[in-house]
């Protein structure tokens, strides 16, 4: 029986065949941000289950284009599964609040929050890989649970999206 060894830095992992096992497609481009990520946040040599580390890579900034333009749908596919359903919950709930009670404070929130989202989850989008990378490495031995992208999930929130905005301008044709 194969034993796994494990590694202890962060950089180990970044640099190691580990980060290959956990993101599988464009490793060397993560690759590259992760090691930024980890010198921006001084932590290359703490270890892979050091909390303060973790919160020091999360607390960086980096900039995710997709986590940018697909938010929380981009969240669900990246198995952030709390926050990405969360805030497609509020973002749309609230929406189609808007679209039933034209109010003028719920029209701004609706306007100014899906952009805020966005700007969040594509500040830390990178961040957010290289954390769940650490934790899927650490806590499993199985290359199925560290797969970090679940499409069907996405396939899913997609096609509840869909319905949502179908709902919204049914909402609002109703109202001519």
């Amino acid at each position: 029986m194969k034993v796994m060894e494990r590694v202890s830095t962060i950089s180990e992992f970044i640099a190691g065949p580990a980060l290959e096992e956990t993101i599988v497609t464009n490793c060397p481009k993560y690759r590259e941000k992760f090691s930024k990520i980890i010198e921006k946040a001084d932590v290359q040599e703490s270890d892979t289950k050091d909390e303060q580390a973790i919160k020091k890579i999360i607390s960086t900034l980096s900039w995710n284009w997709a986590a940018f333009l697909f938010s929380y749908l981009w969240l669900i596919y990246r198995r952030e599964t709390l926050l990405g359903w969360g805030l497609l919950i509020v973002v749309w709930g609230l929406t189609l609040n808007w679209a039933y009670w034209e109010d003028t404070t719920l029209d701004t929130i609706t306007d100014v929050l899906p952009i805020a989202v966005s700007i969040a989850v594509g500040i830390l989008g990178n961040n957010l890989i290289l954390r769940n990378a650490m934790k899927a490495y650490e806590d499993t031995t199985s290359s199925v649970d560290r797969k970090q992208r679940s499409p069907k999930a996405l396939c899913l929130a997609i096609l509840l999206k869909i319905g949502m905005l179908g709902m919204v301008i049914l909402a609002e044709f109703s109202n001519i």
